[in-house]
């Protein structure tokens, strides 16, 4: 996919281009991210709300799906990540969902974003009414008018017959990360 902005305004505009993809709550997202200081949470929490959870192992983020705790109804929240290499893999039953983009610099990305988040509503008493967001974020840039910038991503879906395990899941993406395009 890719996207072409032009300013056609008469002054300056400071803008980025983004994707956001939108997949099944309870997706298995994995980021390649080299630190947790690469990871922002901007937590959304109330009466019946949790914050997210994720953990950052051997190079690899992922979400957590741990219930809420008892008197809440679902967790929510937002992830702006830097990440470490150009690709976001997502697992949801028999599919592997890969999304590519170039990767950027954080100091290329708006300062109030990431250049990928991840937006999550998840209820595991009711999985339809949530959501995941997968967000790629392209640079930040001023254009003078008639002035344009490009945004682009390749996806790759490929078939998983694998367990819906972390570890088969993250086994089945190094196993295939060559033939995949993923470093």
């Amino acid at each position: 996919l890719q996207v072409r902005a032009t300013n056609i305004r008469k002054e300056d505009v400071a803008w980025d281009l983004w994707f956001n993809t939108r997949v099944a709550s309870n997706t298995n997202v994995y980021v390649p991210v080299a630190n947790t200081a690469d990871i922002r949470q901007q937590v959304m929490t109330s009466e019946t709300i949790d914050p997210l959870t994720f953990s950052l192992n051997d190079g690899i983020f992922a979400l957590d799906f741990l219930p809420p705790t008892q008197e809440k109804a679902m967790r929510k929240g937002k992830l702006m990540i830097q990440p470490s290499q150009g690709w976001i893999a997502s697992f949801s039953g028999k599919q592997l969902f890969i999304i590519q983009f170039p990767l950027q610099p954080q100091s290329a990305i708006h300062p109030e974003q990431g250049q990928v988040e991840l937006y999550n509503e998840y209820n595991p008493e009711n999985l339809q009414a949530g959501i995941m967001e997968l967000e790629v974020h392209a640079p930040y840039k001023k254009l003078a008018p008639k002035e344009f910038m490009i945004a682009e991503e390749t996806w790759t879906l490929v078939e998983y017959k694998g367990a819906a395990t972390r570890n088969a899941q993250l086994e089945f993406l190094r196993a295939h990360a060559s033939e995949l395009g993923l470093r």
